[in-house]
C-alpha cells in the first residue's frame, strides 16, 4: 500500500479542483478502472490521488466537502468496494475512518455524524461486510474497515444495532478474540466488539449472549488468571516471554502472527481491559448473566482477585464484574457461595487496605464490594446466615464498616450542604449526591440493618448506635430507589422491610 498522509503541511493547502472538478476526474477514473486498455494500473493511481484530496478537502475546506457530498461521489466509492483491489479498498477505508476519526474531527462533529447518515443511507455497513471478506484476514484493509465501523458507531450509535445484524461479520469477531495470542488484529476486534456493546440495545446484547459472546469473552481472559507481575505492577518480561508461549503470543511459538504484529506490554493491558468492558456490558440481562455463570466466569474472577501481584492490573474490574454478576442472578450466586475463595474475597482480611487497580480507585472498588455483600445479605444466594454473621465478626470488619459509613456520611451530606444555596431540582441533587457515594452509602446502610436485625446480640451491641442513621439513610434510599435503575422493585421491598423493623425496634427504646 502506497504511503498518503496528511501532514500538517497538507491541512492548510488549499485543493485547487472544485468539488465538481473532484466529481468529473472521479468518474473518468473510475471508468477507465478495470478496463483491458489500463495495463498499468494509471487509473487505480489516479483514483488513490483523487480519493487523497477529497478526504483533504473535508478539513481545509468544509463548505466545498459538502458540495461534494451532494454529488454523490461517496456513494460511488461505497460501490467500488464491491469489485476493486486490496490496494485501493484500503484507500477507500482509510478515507472513511479519517473522514469519521474522532481524533480529527475536533472542529467538524455534526459534519462528520452527517457524513456518517450518508454511509448508513447506501447501506455501507452490509457492502463494507461483503467487501471484507474478500480479501485476507491479515491485509490492511481489514484494521481500515474495523476501524471505520467502530467510528460510525462512535458518531451515531444507532449503527451498532446494524452491524450486531451482520451474523457473518460477529462470527468472524468472535472467532478471532478467541484465538490464543495478544496481536494487533485482535486488539483491533476486541475495540470493535466494545463499541458494538457499548452503543447497542439491551435487546442486541442479549442476541449477542446467545451468539456464545459471553463464553467468548470469559475464554480470551482467562489466560491472564496466570500472568506474572511484579509487585510494583512492573510485568517480569522472562516470566511473561514463557507464559506467552504457552498461549501461542510469540512468533516461534504454533501460530502464525507475525513479531511486528505483537502488542507491548501496555497494549496488552489494554486490551485485557477492553474484554473487561465488553464483559461488563454483556452482564446487563440476567440470561447473560446465567451464561457468564456457566461458562465459569464466577469463578475467573475470584481466580484474578485471588492473585494478589495482579492487585494493580485487573483485582477492580474483577471485583466489579462479580458485583455486576452476582445481583439478581441465583446461578450466578450459588456458584459463587459455593467456591472456597468466594467469602474470603468478599471479606478480605485487610479489608481497611483496600488500594486503587490501574482502572479503578479504590472508592470504586469499596462501593462494588459494599455492592456484593448487600446482594450476599438478601437471602437469595443460598449462604448460611451464620457463615455469612461469622464472616462479620472477622478482622475487625463491623469497626471497618462503620468507620466507612461514617466517612461516607459525611462526604454526602458535606456535598449537600454546599449545594443547599444551588438551584437544583431534587433529580439533579440526586445525581450531585451520588457522585459523591451515595450509592455505596445505602448498600452499607442495608447491611448495616442486616445485622441489626439479626440474632447475634455481639453484633447488634456494637451498631446499635447507628440505629437511626441507618434508618435515615434508608428512608431517603426509599424516597429515591425509583431512579438508581436497576432492580429496583427488589429493592424497595427489601428497603421498605428494613424500615419498618427498626422503626419498631427503636420505638421500643
Amino acid at each position: 500500500m502506497k504511503s498518503f498522509s496528511l501532514s500538517q503541511r497538507d491541512c492548510f493547502r488549499p485543493i485547487q479542483e472544485t468539488p465538481d472538478q473532484l466529481y468529473s476526474s472521479f468518474k473518468e477514473a473510475l471508468s477507465d478502472y478495470g478496463a483491458e486498455s489500463d495495463r498499468l494500473g494509471k487509473s487505480e493511481d489516479a483514483l488513490i490521488g483523487i480519493i487523497g484530496k477529497m478526504e483533504l478537502m473535508k478539513f481545509v475546506s468544509p463548505n466545498d466537502f459538502q458540495e461534494l457530498v451532494k454529488l454523490k461521489v461517496f456513494e460511488l466509492m461505497v460501490d467500488l468496494l464491491a469489485n476493486c483491489g486490496n490496494n485501493l479498498a484500503s484507500y477507500i477505508f482509510l478515507a472513511f475512518k479519517r473522514i469519521t476519526d474522532g481524533d480529527i474531527r475536533v472542529m467538524h462533529d455534526a459534519q462528520a455524524a452527517d457524513f456518517v447518515d450518508l454511509l448508513v443511507k447506501y447501506h455501507a455497513v452490509e457492502k463494507f461486510v461483503s467487501c471484507f471478506f474478500r480479501f485476507s484476514e491479515d491485509d490492511d484493509v481489514v484494521y481500515e474497515a474495523l476501524q471505520t465501523i467502530a467510528h460510525m458507531i462512535f458518531l451515531r450509535p444507532d449503527v451498532a444495532k446494524i452491524v450486531s445484524k451482520q451474523t457473518k461479520l460477529i462470527n468472524w469477531v468472535l472467532k478471532v478474540v478467541k484465538t490464543k495470542g495478544c496481536d494487533y488484529k485482535k486488539q483491533y476486534t476486541v475495540g470493535l466488539l466494545t463499541t458494538i456493546l457499548q452503543y447497542t440495545s439491551e435487546e442486541n446484547i442479549l442476541e449477542l449472549g446467545k451468539m456464545g459472546t459471553v463464553d467468548v469473552v470469559v475464554e480470551a481472559l482467562l489466560p491472564y488468571t496466570k500472568s506474572p507481575v511484579r509487585k510494583k505492577g512492573i510485568l517480569d518480561q522472562e516470566k511473561i516471554d514463557r507464559v506467552q508461549i504457552l498461549f501461542g503470543c510469540l512468533p516461534y511459538s504454533e501460530t502464525s502472527v507475525k513479531k511486528e504484529d505483537m502488542l507491548d506490554q501496555d497494549e496488552e493491558f489494554d486490551l485485557v481491559q477492553s474484554l473487561f468492558d465488553c464483559l461488563f456490558c454483556l452482564l446487563s440481562p440476567v440470561e447473560n448473566k446465567e451464561r457468564f455463570a456457566n461458562a465459569g466466569g464466577v469463578h475467573l474472577m475470584l481466580q484474578i482477585v485471588k492473585q494478589e501481584k495482579l492487585h494493580n492490573f485487573y483485582y477492580g474490574s474483577a471485583i466489579a464484574a462479580l458485583d455486576i454478576a452476582l445481583e439478581q442472578c441465583p446461578s450466578a450466586s450459588d456458584k459463587f457461595v459455593n467456591d472456597a475463595l468466594a467469602l474470603d474475597i468478599a471479606f478480605p482480611a485487610s479489608i481497611d487496605a483496600i488500594s486503587s487497580s490501574i482502572t479503578h480507585e479504590a472508592v470504586e472498588i469499596e462501593g462494588h464490594l459494599m455492592s456484593l455483600i448487600t446482594t450476599l445479605t438478601d437471602g437469595t444466594t443460598g449462604v448460611e446466615k451464620d457463615t455469612l454473621l461469622d464472616k462479620f465478626e472477622e478482622n475487625g470488619y463491623i469497626a471497618w464498616l462503620l468507620d466507612l459509613f461514617s466517612r461516607y456520611s459525611l462526604r454526602v451530606y458535606a456535598r449537600m450542604n454546599q449545594l443547599r444555596d444551588k438551584q437544583l431540582d431534587q433529580s439533579e441533587l440526586y445525581e450531585e449526591k451520588l457522585e459523591y457515594g451515595l450509592s455505596t452509602l445505602q448498600s452499607i446502610a442495608v447491611i448495616l440493618a442486616y445485622l441489626l436485625l439479626s440474632k447475634r446480640s455481639t453484633i447488634r451491641a456494637k451498631i446499635g448506635e447507628f440505629k437511626e442513621d441507618v434508618l435515615r439513610v434508608l428512608k431517603e434510599y426509599r424516597d429515591n430507589i425509583g431512579n438508581a435503575g436497576g432492580s429496583v422493585e427488589i429493592a424497595a421491598k427489601t428497603v421498605i422491610k428494613y424500615i419498618v423493623s427498626l422503626e419498631k425496634v427503636i420505638s421500643v427504646y
